[in-house]
């Protein structure tokens, strides 16, 4: 065999999938008006390395947004089937909160400029 065959079977090529965790925790949605004030009970699938959940923005499989607020322990995992099923994103609400309202800033800024010129 050639190298380049031979590198197909290094150890440093080969990537084994994760194992996927199942937690519950509770969560709010997250709407243009705003977060609701109803916390919801949700099961998230990740990996293990998820220490912290407030303030990360979950899916679940209609493409609804909800904001993660804390773990829920001593759940049986029978009850999992019952509630929403969460998958975990990369965003972060603090972060998409400040895009938004950078914008705004930027509107409000520009309204007070023309006040001020005339």
């Amino acid at each position: 065999m050639r190298s380049k065959q031979l590198s197909l079977f290094d150890l440093d090529n080969v990537v084994s999938p994760s194992p996927c965790l199942e937690t519950m925790v509770l969560v709010r949605k997250l709407s243009d008006d705003g977060l609701s004030d109803k916390r919801l009970r949700a099961v998230i699938t990740h990996t293990g390395d998820t220490k912290c959940i407030t303030n990360i923005i979950f899916l679940d499989a209609d493409g609804q947004q909800y904001v993660g607020c804390r773990y829920i322990y001593d759940v049986s995992k029978k009850q999992y089937n019952q509630y929403l099923h969460l998958t975990k994103t990369e965003d972060v609400l603090n972060i998409k909160l400040k895009i938004k309202i950078d914008a705004v800033k930027q509107l409000i800024e520009e309204k007070r400029e023309k006040y001020y010129a005339n």
